[in-house]
């Protein structure tokens, strides 16, 4: 029954696996903690040298640690938000995506049915034909249809082909389509749009001309400015002495289903009648008026009634198709967003500390410049924009970390350039804003001791 299919895999692109993605977020945000660890451990060691030796002001030699330790800690906030900020994106453009169904109030499940007791197609049909049925009748449905497989599952296959009419494809060339036999309800039940021609129907049987409906980037691809229906397709068979396979006519095209998840694009894909190739494996859709899950309970008695022995096996409604097909996706950015939360409070906390620890130790230096006449806003922004050399030089140094990065963002990112200036430029102004805020804060406290009462004090 399957001679012709082709292994999904061969389709597939590879990809950045997310629990490498995940293994390198959570180094990123180790390395991060430690590193603000490691600046409030210098820089209280350091104050307190420095008030241990009442210096006016700190070395160079600990200026220059203090800033180095704290643009490292800049530069890895920078790299975490950056990526939490692509990713973020990323995520809220894949829910924004339409899958090509509805799938709202959606439940399937799947069957499998031994050749022992259905060997013969027309064996397989009554069985499908007589769960519909009875489903349709459960209360609480509204409609039920059959199909070989749910979207955005791991069950999938492929068959090759050519257009029946044209120039033989060189053998190994030829294109490949999602190949799912369907029912005459399906395209009603999953809310599939006919944009051409018709959708099978309950003459479409065994023993009726073999008929064949495309999707709408199949017929783009291979139909380009003119009408798909009513040509046909030639099936290629798995065996060299296999007689060929019958070539269908295309009767219908509806619109592109999301076979393979979310975050892949549309694949070409033809849906055959269910009753012209009744596969061993058959999956049911049940569309309800209401919460799925109250109804759930119902199905297996309406499979029982037509085969007692059938079992029902991974039951589950279609909204949780679509979530899992993106829950990867969804707990990578939310754990680089926590990441980078933390690394930006790390970075917030060791500027604050460090350049706390440096206006004490350069006490005695302000008061003895206000004393002579300094103004208190110059002061303010002497004290400031030194501080906020080292938030610079981390921001420059965590820019041309991140970009360098991004490349490893690019499998798991969906449209979202992975040097995405805009996101870029708000991660550098979120940042030299903390940074700012994080340096005014403990100048503008120093600066606000009278300069009498500052050279009094040790």
């Amino acid at each position: 029954e399957l001679t012709g299919l082709v292994p999904l895999h061969q389709i597939q692109r590879a990809s950045l696996g997310p629990p490498a993605i995940v293994f390198l977020a959570v180094l990123m945000a180790l390395t991060a903690v430690s590193l603000g660890w490691l600046v409030s451990r210098r820089a209280t060691r350091a104050a307190a040298i420095s008030s241990g030796q009442r210096t006016h002001s700190s070395t160079r030699e600990v200026v220059r640690l203090r800033q180095v330790l704290v643009s490292v800690e800049i530069g890895a906030a920078v790299v975490l938000l950056a990526a939490a900020g692509l990713l973020l994106q990323s995520a809220a453009k894949l829910i924004a995506v339409d899958p090509g169904f509805r799938s709202e109030n959606v439940i399937t499940f799947q069957v499998g049915l031994p050749m022992s007791r259905y060997m013969e197609p027309a064996d397989r049909m009554r069985f499908i034909d007589g769960v519909v049925e009875r489903l349709s009748q459960v209360p609480g449905v509204a409609s039920a249809a059959s199909g070989a497989y749910a979207p955005m599952t791991t069950m999938r296959a492929t068959r090759r082909f050519a257009i029946d009419g044209e120039p033989l494809p060189a053998p190994g060339t030829e294109p490949l389509a999602i190949d799912l036999p369907a029912g005459p309800t399906y395209a009603a039940v999953m809310g599939l749009r006919l944009i051409d021609g018709r959708w099978v129907s309950e003459t479409d049987r065994l023993e009726s001309p073999p008929v064949v409906v495309i999707s709408e980037s199949f017929a783009k691809r291979h139909f380009p400015n003119q009408r798909a229906i009513g040509r046909r397709l030639r099936y290629f068979g798995g065996r060299p002495t296999a007689p060929p396979p019958p070539s269908p006519e295309i009767v219908g095209v509806v619109s592109d289903v999301r076979q393979f998840g979310m975050a892949e694009a549309e694949a070409p894909q033809m849906y055959v009648p269910h009753a012209q190739r009744p596969w061993t494996f058959t999956s049911f859709f049940v569309r309800t008026a209401s919460d799925p899950r109250a109804v759930f309970g119902s199905l297996p008695a309406a499979v029982h009634a037509v085969d007692a022995e059938r079992p029902l096996e991974r039951m589950r409604t279609l909204d949780e198709l679509v979530s899992a097909s993106t829950s990867d996706r969804r707990a990578l950015s939310a754990l680089l967003a926590l990441a980078a939360v933390v690394a930006l409070l790390i970075s917030a906390i060791g500027v604050y500390g460090v350049t706390a620890a440096t206006t004490a130790a350069r006490k005695r230096e302000l008061a003895i410049r206000a004393a002579i006449g300094a103004d208190r806003g110059g002061l303010m922004r002497l004290v400031v924009s030194q501080a906020m050399v080292a938030a610079v030089a981390g921001i420059v140094v965590g820019m041309a970390g991140a970009l360098a990065a991004s490349s490893l963002l690019e499998s798991v990112l969906y449209e979202v350039e992975a040097r995405d200036p805009l996101t870029f430029g708000a991660v550098a102004a979120a940042l030299l804003a903390v940074c700012w805020m994080a340096t005014y804060l403990p100048a503008r406290r120093a600066l606000t001791v009278s300069p009498a009462i500052a050279l009094k004090e040790p």
